[in-house]
């Protein structure tokens, strides 16, 4: 199927805690919305994001980001200095340290701007809770496709699938120090 068929809806971002704001409407300070694809711009249509993040005394705030494109293949990966102090690493789950982020001097805009050359508005970002991610880049997009969307229970649909055991179910894979359950015996 197209990819079209599995972006969230306006109403579907909302409900999630993505930023959305109407064609014309001013978007939110410190937010930016992605550019038209220009001629002659490298072919990324599709791009997959994940965020690191920490927190700050304003909150938690982008430390990390990386894309990849449909080839797998990644083409973005770079640390972000928080604007404000931090007060937790979060570094058991992001990975990122103190010693890590101390020589970093690229801030939250300068990736903004750096992306805008790689993604475009008529790119699909795919991610998990990729609300998360988007609201850490401050950056409004509607052509989404979310992973706890697609294979989450409609039933319940405040549940949020982990990751990893989405990668377990989908792909045989273990991440993030998933263990897979235990086969019951008759």
């Amino acid at each position: 199927p197209n990819l079209e068929a599995y972006v969230l809806s306006a109403e579907q971002r909302v409900r999630k805690g993505y930023t959305v704001v109407a064609e014309g409407d001013v978007v939110p300070e410190g937010f930016c919305r992605l550019n038209p694809r220009a001629g002659g711009a490298k072919e990324c249509h599709v791009v997959a994001i994940d965020c690191e993040m920490c927190v700050t005394c304003a909150g938690y705030e982008l430390t990390r980001v990386t894309v990849i494109n449909d080839a797998k293949v990644v083409i973005y990966d770079e640390l972000v200095k928080p604007k404000n102090a931090i007060t937790d690493y979060v570094s058991h789950v992001s990975g990122v340290t103190k010693e890590l982020l101390d020589p970093v001097t690229k801030c939250l805009a300068d990736v903004q701007r750096e992306l805008s050359h790689l993604i475009f508005q008529d790119t699909f970002i795919l991610g998990h809770s990729l609300e998360n991610d988007l609201n850490a880049l401050k950056l409004v997009h509607d052509r989404v496709v979310d992973t706890t969307v697609l294979y989450g229970n409609p039933d319940a649909p405040y549940f949020r699938p982990a990751l990893r055991t989405l990668a377990y179910k989908y792909l045989g894979r273990c991440i993030q120090g998933y263990r897979p359950p235990h086969p019951k015996h008759p």
